[in-house]
């Protein structure tokens, strides 16, 4: 194992924080951030569209932090005016929701997609092979930020 992205791991090394102070995005040193949860989806099929039910939406994966030992709370957008758009969130993939799409490999795929979780960032597979993929039911792939959770986002339409 390479001994830097073993610091990065434990939070000992802060070549991410660095590359973006410096650089204003992270281009190298991507990595450490956790893959996005799937949702559930619970859906009935009526004269053959699906009719969502309950959906609970997937927990977003943690990124990487060079101190392991701050924790920061957990806060949600509480914003209205953000639009729910899929894997346009930055380096880490978005999660997908119920009928939305995307071209984009690291953001997590819709349920009417078929729900495969994202793949890890380009530049952290590139440099480390690091493969934190989001989860089943839409989660985005992680990079050094988390990946988004996946779960219903978009407009409601039947099919």
């Amino acid at each position: 194992t390479d001994p830097v992205l073993k610091m990065v791991c434990m939070g000992e090394n802060n070549q991410v924080e660095e590359e973006i102070r410096f650089n204003g995005s992270v281009s190298e040193w991507a990595g450490g951030g956790g893959g996005g949860g799937g949702a559930t989806y619970i859906f009935k099929m009526e004269n053959g569209r699906y009719i969502p039910l309950l959906i609970a939406a997937g927990g977003g994966g943690r990124a990487y932090r060079a101190k392991a030992n701050v924790i920061q709370p957990e806060r949600l957008e509480s914003n209205a005016t953000v639009p729910g758009t899929n894997g346009k969130s930055g380096a880490a993939g978005g999660g997908g929701g119920w009928s939305d799409h995307t071209t984009l490999p690291w953001a997590g795929k819709s349920l009417l997609e078929g729900g495969a979780g994202g793949e890890s960032c380009p530049q952290a597979k590139k440099k480390w092979g690091w493969e934190t993929k989001g989860g089943f039911g839409g989660g985005g792939g992680g990079c050094s930020s988390g990946g988004g959770g996946g779960g219903y986002i978009g407009k409601w339409y039947t099919y």
